[in-house]
């Protein structure tokens, strides 16, 4: 088993995540994979989306598009969508909407998360 760690902060309004009276989110999401068969197996998400002593876990797919786009697609433990990105480099997700739509973010913060090592 193999993991990688995306971190950043984005702005509030997130599809799925309300966090009243929220400037910014913290993120802080791990993806585990058996590195062997190459295949995902779950993700561990922390920060304020959901409350940092509170980690949100669950599975997660690799979609590929039609036009070459790789799409990481997070569910709940009782398997409902939940976030979905798109890698756009080795380092770099952009948090993207149910149709695949990068997230636009606003003077602040942007929609990406960036690797960390």
């Amino acid at each position: 088993m193999d993991s990688m760690t995306f971190q950043g902060r984005t702005p509030c309004k997130i599809p799925g995540v309300v966090v009243p009276g929220c400037y910014k989110l913290k993120w802080s999401i791990t993806f585990y994979a058996n590195t062997k068969l190459n295949k995902p197996l779950y993700y561990k998400v922390l920060g304020t989306a959901w409350g940092h002593e509170k980690a949100r876990t669950g599975n997660w797919s690799i979609i590929k598009g039609k036009d070459g786009r790789i799409i990481y697609r997070l569910t709940d433990e009782a398997g409902h969508p939940l976030l979905n990105f798109i890698k756009l480099d080795g380092n770099i997700l952009g948090f993207t909407d149910s149709e695949g739509k990068l997230l636009v973010g606003n003077e602040d913060f942007s929609f990406i998360l960036n690797r960390k090592f």
